[in-house]
């Protein structure tokens, strides 16, 4: 299954927005990738209230990693809970504590690189 299954004319491949373009890049050359990408993007929206990710690239990334799960690799990937449905949606069973802190330090430094937002 191919990444551009996933994308739509409005998501991640399209979107210019946060580091979207980024992760989309990163996990079209390395599929693996996408778990530490949805853990940072987790971790910056559930325990830092700052998204590195627009909303609709997370949940690309959550069907991507669900339709994938059983051959993605990552040391971190059991930290991922799939709904009963085998969906993945929501990182908020996290706890902020629980998350490596590889991870952590990656999304702080992807938070320090965001675009300046006008007020």
């Amino acid at each position: 299954m191919s990444l551009d299954d996933f994308i739509s004319d409005d998501g991640p491949k399209a979107s210019g927005e946060l580091h979207d373009d980024l992760c989309y890049r990163e996990v079209e050359a390395v599929p693996n990738t996408a778990v530490p990408w949805w853990l940072m993007a987790s971790y910056a929206y559930y325990c830092r209230d700052t998204p590195i990710l627009t909303d609709g690239c997370f949940d690309w990334l959550g069907k991507y990693i669900s339709a994938n799960w059983k051959k993605l690799k990552h040391r971190h990937k059991h930290l991922i809970k799939p709904e009963e449905s085998g969906k993945i949606v929501t990182g908020s069973h996290i706890g902020e504590d629980d998350y490596p802190g590889m991870t952590k330090g990656a999304a702080e430094r992807l938070i320090l690189t965001l675009p300046r937002r006008k007020k």
